[in-house]
C-alpha cells in the first residue's frame, strides 16, 4: 500500500471512532484529521472535540450542519409522497383495556 500522511476520520468520539482512530495512528503513522457533524446532539459535540485533542489530533473540524439535516433529511420524510399514500392504511384507534 500506498504511504499514507494524512486521513480524515468522521469522528463521534464514541468507542468505534476512537479506536479507529488510535489504530490509524499507530498502523499507518500518519496525521489524523477528525470531521464531526453537529446534528442536534448537543453535550455530545465537545466531549468529541476533547478527546481528540487528548489523542493528539491538531486538525479537528465540527460543523453544525442542523439545518441542513433537517432541511435535507427530516423534513422531506415527513411530507408524504404519492407512493406513500398509496400503500398506507389506516386503522381506526382501538383503547387499550
Amino acid at each position: 500500500m500506498a504511504d499514507v500522511n494524512k486521513v480524515v476520520l468522521a469522528y463521534s468520539g464514541g468507542l468505534d471512532t476512537s479506536v479507529i482512530l488510535k489504530w490509524l495512528q499507530d498502523t499507518y503513522n500518519c496525521e489524523v484529521v477528525t470531521f464531526t457533524a453537529d446534528l442536534g446532539q448537543g453535550e455530545e459535540v465537545e466531549p468529541a472535540r476533547a478527546k481528540a485533542q487528548a489523542m493528539g489530533v491538531k486538525e479537528i473540524y465540527i460543523d453544525d450542519l442542523r439545518e441542513e439535516f433537517v432541511r435535507d433529511f427530516v423534513f422531506p420524510m415527513s411530507v408524504p409522497t404519492p407512493s406513500m399514500k398509496a400503500s398506507t392504511c389506516w386503522v381506526p384507534p382501538s383503547p387499550v383495556r
